[in-house]
Protein backbone atom coordinates (compact mmCIF):
# COMPACT_ATOMS: atom_id res chain seq x y z
CA UNK A 1 0.00 0.00 0.00
CA UNK A 2 2.91 2.58 0.70
CA UNK A 3 4.33 2.36 -3.42
CA UNK A 4 0.43 3.38 -3.61
CA UNK A 5 0.58 6.18 -2.19
CA UNK A 6 4.00 6.89 -3.29
CA UNK A 7 2.79 6.78 -6.64
CA UNK A 8 -0.34 9.20 -6.11
CA UNK A 9 2.17 11.77 -4.20
CA UNK A 10 4.30 12.17 -7.66
CA UNK A 11 1.78 12.08 -9.92
CA UNK A 12 0.38 15.29 -8.10
CA UNK A 13 3.84 16.59 -7.84
CA UNK A 14 4.06 16.27 -11.64
CA UNK A 15 0.91 17.56 -12.14
CA UNK A 16 1.31 20.64 -10.25
CA UNK A 17 4.89 21.80 -12.00
CA UNK A 18 4.46 24.97 -14.48
CA UNK A 19 4.74 23.97 -18.19
CA UNK A 20 8.53 25.17 -18.34
CA UNK A 21 9.57 22.84 -15.31
CA UNK A 22 7.66 20.01 -16.95
CA UNK A 23 8.43 20.69 -20.15
CA UNK A 24 12.74 20.51 -18.62
CA UNK A 25 11.70 17.73 -16.86
CA UNK A 26 10.20 15.22 -19.04
CA UNK A 27 13.04 16.26 -21.71
CA UNK A 28 15.59 15.92 -19.33
CA UNK A 29 13.86 12.10 -18.29
CA UNK A 30 12.95 11.35 -22.36
CA UNK A 31 16.31 12.13 -23.49
CA UNK A 32 18.80 10.85 -20.46
CA UNK A 33 20.13 13.88 -19.32
CA UNK A 34 20.71 17.48 -19.33
CA UNK A 35 22.54 17.77 -22.52
CA UNK A 36 20.60 16.04 -24.67
CA UNK A 37 17.54 18.20 -23.76
CA UNK A 38 18.86 20.92 -24.10
CA UNK A 39 19.93 20.07 -27.53
CA UNK A 40 16.33 19.51 -28.20
CA UNK A 41 14.65 22.49 -26.31
CA UNK A 42 17.30 24.88 -28.17
CA UNK A 43 18.37 26.16 -24.45
CA UNK A 44 22.12 25.56 -23.02
CA UNK A 45 22.34 22.74 -20.56
CA UNK A 46 22.32 25.51 -17.81
CA UNK A 47 19.15 26.82 -18.87
CA UNK A 48 17.85 23.41 -18.85
CA UNK A 49 18.91 22.94 -15.47
CA UNK A 50 17.69 26.07 -13.99
CA UNK A 51 13.94 25.34 -15.34
CA UNK A 52 13.78 21.75 -13.67
CA UNK A 53 14.84 23.65 -10.55
CA UNK A 54 12.92 26.73 -10.84
CA UNK A 55 9.60 26.44 -13.28
CA UNK A 56 11.26 28.81 -15.41
CA UNK A 57 12.55 29.14 -18.82
CA UNK A 58 15.07 31.57 -20.73
CA UNK A 59 12.44 30.65 -23.57
CA UNK A 60 9.03 29.90 -24.40
CA UNK A 61 9.89 26.63 -26.62
CA UNK A 62 9.64 24.51 -23.27
CA UNK A 63 6.04 25.11 -23.27
CA UNK A 64 5.48 24.72 -26.83
CA UNK A 65 7.68 21.28 -26.22
CA UNK A 66 4.91 19.88 -23.31
CA UNK A 67 1.90 20.59 -25.59
CA UNK A 68 3.47 18.75 -27.67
Amino acid sequence: MADATHNDEIIRTVSSLPPGELAAFLAVAEYGGFRAASRTLGQTPSAVNGGVKTGHSPEQKSATVAAA
